[in-house]
């Protein structure tokens, strides 16, 4: 028999595949036997969570795969290693229509198909769409396998695809709430940033001081002087908050220091900040755009309490 924990599998994995006796056909006398795409239980179904040796052309591309790029050289060292020492974790599949869809374990299966493994370990399951997708964003999470763009864009699907809020979202990759908000945020700023932080050109904190600038223009300038300029974060933080300072002054008419304490307040509360003075008093209005990005603010002013 094995356990959750006999295949290695993270934290956040354990908790979306119970911990049941899993059957270990790996001793049998014929391990590389055919299994047919209607390998079932006697009652019908697939057991679940049941250790089966397949075909790696049995088994089809998860469409929830977070991930869309894949390293051809890591690909092969994990080829080299499948090799030498076999696949250590099985892949992890659900039976559909007929046929088995993987949900976790993409680059064992790719790397089994490239030096043309005949079978390969998965451990079959249960799992309708949204588990699917959950287990998908789950493995390569704990993997740190997805850039931010990646990790952004499986967060805004869930939602979207789901129904789901923010902080179900949260909860289900084990993330703060801000954290997630933070990541989806991203997403608002011009392609040709996204893809840049998807190739590592700028870091994601660099991406989170450009989102706190509100003109794409000036979004863009910055971008450009992080990129040919080699900026650190701290040196993209004060070129950003002269930008917003110079164009508040240019498209608002608004005094410097009434600028720089605005600036004070949008590098601390990460969002949209204006301060409309009357005199002897005024008013600070603070932008938000979802029910959670609300209570991120307001945990802000209020964690000093």
């Amino acid at each position: 028999m094995l356990n959750n924990k006999g295949l290695g599998l993270g934290r956040g994995l354990s908790s979306l595949i119970p911990n049941r006796n899993i059957v270990d056909n790996s001793s049998a006398p014929e391990p590389n036997r055919a299994i047919n795409d209607n390998a079932q239980s006697s009652s019908g179904s697939t057991d679940n969570n049941q250790l089966l040796y397949l075909s790696p052309k049995q088994i089809r591309k998860n469409p929830y795969q977070p991930r869309t790029t894949f390293n051809h050289q890591e690909l092969e060292e994990l080829a080299e290693s499948i090799k030498r020492y076999g696949i250590l974790e099985p892949l992890i599949v659900v039976l559909k229509d007929g046929y088995y869809q993987l949900i976790a374990g993409e680059r064992r299966w790719q790397a089994a198909t490239l030096i043309g493994l005949e079978k390969v370990p998965v451990m079959v399951r249960q799992a309708d769409d949204l588990e699917v997708m959950e287990i998908s964003l789950i493995e390569n999470l704990q993997r740190e396998d997805l850039d931010p763009i990646e990790e952004a864009l499986a967060y805004q699907r869930l939602i979207e695809e789901f129904q789901l809020t923010q902080e179900q979202v949260a909860r289900k990759v084990q993330k703060n709430r801000v954290t997630v908000a933070n990541a989806i945020r991203i997403l608002q700023l011009p392609k040709d940033i996204q893809e840049a932080i998807r190739l590592g050109a700028i870091s994601r904190s660099q991406a989170k001081i450009i989102l706190s600038v509100n003109n794409p223009k000036d979004q863009i300038r910055i971008f450009k002087k992080i990129v040919n300029g080699g900026l650190t974060v701290r040196q993209t933080d004060h070129l950003a908050s002269n930008y917003s300072v110079k164009r508040k002054i240019k498209d608002q008419g608004v005094n410097l220091e009434l600028a720089a304490r605005e600036e004070r307040l949008r590098q601390y509360l990460s969002t949209k900040v204006k301060i409309v003075d009357s005199g002897n008093g005024g008013q600070i209005l603070i932008e938000y755009y979802s029910a959670e990005e609300l209570e991120r603010l307001i945990e802000y002013i209020l964690r000093n309490d």
